[in-house]
């Protein structure tokens, strides 16, 4: 039975540092980040309030650096994962559209950020993009920024201004790998071996991907490259998010990393091959029966005593 993913669009609690006390009732220095509303422990930490950032403060922040930046116009879609250890925040910037030249596809500015109270991940920005015709979620290489100076656990509005300002001046730039996918053509069974390439993804959601790679549902698909094999994948992690949010961005990166590997045509001549089918060793009882090899040569097995 799959593991429950334990994600709820209910975000905005707030979180209290509780020391935890031995069985002698004596106090430790660690703390547990504990949920007010639920009173569910969503982090241990070994000083109290490390670190510490409550969902609407980060969420307030990330508004009012977007706000700076000009950037207001925004779908926003929160979400927290694991009983709330961890929150992402995302925002679609559809009116921000770029031409991917070699397919023709549009694709809008998306921004993620999170945050967790179990220390999982630190404070963290993501430049992404997002396909308008059909809504897949696209991450980006190297998309990554850390939304917290080094050493300094608080959340500055204006570095996280300086830092996402940088994310979406890189965006063009961003884009091009896509680009260089579409120049790769591939065929049907060589998009089908590669998804057997990657390791780290499981046979239903290879079975998946491959079945939607086939059959393609938009028009724009059924041109055989690389960035259509992405877009498979990406069709279904979009439908993957809604029960297994982290689970599909995890699968995203890990898919468009050996995709990009694929850029390189001796490492593409690799992935494109059949992977060899193991022999299969089957076991025969021993008889007395006198069996005749291939050669014709006879041979004679002593029956089990």
């Amino acid at each position: 039975m799959p593991r429950k993913a334990n994600q709820s669009n209910v975000w905005n609690f707030v979180v209290a540092p509780t020391r935890l006390h031995l069985p002698t009732g004596e106090p430790t220095p660690v703390h547990a980040n504990v949920r007010a509303d639920t009173k569910q422990v969503v982090g241990v930490v070994s000083e109290k309030g490390y670190g510490l950032v409550q969902n609407w403060d980060f969420v307030n922040t990330i508004r009012n650096a977007l706000s700076g930046l000009g950037l207001t116009d925004f779908q926003e879609n929160i979400l927290v994962a694991n009983d709330g250890r961890r929150l992402y925040a995302t925002y679609h910037f559809d009116n921000r559209i770029r031409t991917l030249n070699k397919v023709g596809d549009q694709v809008g500015l998306v921004l993620r950020f999170a945050n967790s109270f179990d220390g999982s991940l630190a404070a963290m920005g993501e430049l992404r993009a997002k396909i308008l015709r059909c809504l897949n979620g696209m991450v980006l290489e190297k998309g990554k920024f850390a939304l917290q100076k080094r050493h300094n656990p608080k959340i500055n509005l204006d570095f996280v201004q300086q830092v996402t300002a940088a994310a979406v001046n890189d965006f063009d730039r961003a884009l091009a790998v896509f680009d260089s996918l579409a120049g790769v053509p591939i065929g049907d069974e060589q998009g089908l071996n590669i998804l057997k390439h990657i390791t780290g993804v499981s046979l239903a959601v290879r079975e998946k991907i491959g079945a939607l790679w086939i059959t393609p549902s938009f028009a724009e698909s059924r041109a055989r490259s690389l960035y259509t094999l992405y877009d498979a994948a990406t069709e279904h992690l979009r439908d993957l998010e809604g029960s297994r949010f982290e689970q599909a961005a995890k699968l995203n990166r890990i898919i468009l990393r050996a995709l990009v590997r694929g850029l390189d045509p001796t490492h593409l001549a690799e992935i494109i091959k059949p992977i060899p089918v193991k022999a299969e060793v089957i076991a025969v009882e021993a008889t007395d029966s006198v069996i005749a090899a291939p050669t014709g040569v006879q041979f004679h097995i002593e029956p089990p005593r």
